[in-house]
């Protein structure tokens, strides 16, 4: 079986099976409370902002047409972007020169490890997203920032400025 899917030509039969569940729950993914309006609010301070995620370019692509705020990024940069994905800070330092910021002028907000292991190979400040997916305890890595919830978002750059 051979299908398209944005752009790209799917032969792998398991691929194409986890593709079209993808699809047919993508509709059921929800955005963090609160995240629509740090976005809104991030663009009326013309705040820059990127995605930088290990997902792969068109299953974001999917999330975006749910969720078209995604789609207001200054940068993206996906999985099938960089030659490794996080926690290789390749992603992140694209990103940065895409926007004409040096990586100390950032701030990469994430949920996992490999977030906070590619902002400290890089120089980039973090912030812990404890609205995530988790997935190890902030204390062992002696986080600084850590965000409750999505409108924290804007009070850490309130404080940055």
């Amino acid at each position: 079986m051979l299908e398209i899917y944005f752009d790209r030509v799917i032969t792998n039969e398991i691929e194409l099976l986890f593709i079209e569940k993808y699809k047919s729950n993508i509709h059921n993914t929800l955005p963090f409370e609160g995240i629509e309006l740090v976005h809104k609010a991030l663009a009326d301070k013309k705040v820059p902002w990127a995605i930088v995620t290990n997902k792969p370019a068109m299953y974001l692509a999917m999330l975006q047409q749910f969720h078209p705020f995604l789609g207001c990024s200054s940068s993206t940069i996906c999985a099938d972007h960089v030659h490794a994905p996080k926690p290789n800070p390749q992603g992140l330092i694209d990103s940065c020169r895409h926007l004409g910021l040096d990586v100390s002028q950032t701030v990469f907000i994430g949920d996992g490890v490999s977030d906070w292991q590619a902002a400290q190979a890089c120089g980039m400040d973090f912030a812990l997203a404890r609205y995530g997916y988790v997935n190890f305890n902030p204390a062992q890595a002696n986080i600084v920032h850590q965000l409750e919830r999505p409108i924290d978002i804007l009070k850490l750059i309130d404080q940055a400025v």
